[in-house]
């Protein structure tokens, strides 16, 4: 087993551990955006974050929570999918992100890659990218935890 395969197992075992620890004081309305980017075109694909994402989605329905999952997320689909998860966090006491793909950090901030953008240019991270900032504001109308 490479030395990846070991710590992504590590990291899902250690993810479902500390929500199967915190389960039980959590509040009634949990939710859940699980994104896995796999597919990308004009950057070295991804061969484990779909299936990733699929197996945190169904720990997370097993645990409650309304899970909106997306897989190989496209650049012009990026604002409809946080206007979705935004309405689903209405009323919610708990959110969670989860994204398994490429990402990068830039002056600071971190974007989340779409799997058809081009990394061409500085305007390519401000129109194609989807800024973790935004997830940041989505979760943050959440009183209760956020993840």
């Amino acid at each position: 087993m490479t030395a990846w395969r070991v710590l992504r197992t590590l990291c899902l075992g250690l993810v479902a551990l500390v929500l199967l620890a915190v389960a039980p004081a959590w509040a009634e309305r949990r939710v859940a955006l699980v994104i896995g980017n796999s597919s990308y075109k004009s950057i070295v694909a991804l061969s484990n974050p779909r299936n990733d994402a699929e197996d945190i989605s169904s720990a997370l329905r097993n645990l409650g929570f309304e899970v909106m999952l997306r897989t190989d997320v496209q650049k012009n689909d990026i604002r409809n999918v946080l206007k979705d998860f935004s309405r689903l966090t209405s009323g919610a006491d708990t959110a969670l992100v989860f994204f398994a793909g490429h990402a990068l950090q830039y002056q600071g901030r971190y974007f989340l890659v779409p799997v058809d953008a081009a990394l061409e240019d500085e305007d390519a991270l401000k129109f194609d990218m989807l800024p973790a900032d935004d997830l940041k504001d989505v979760i943050g109308k959440v009183s209760g935890v956020r993840i």
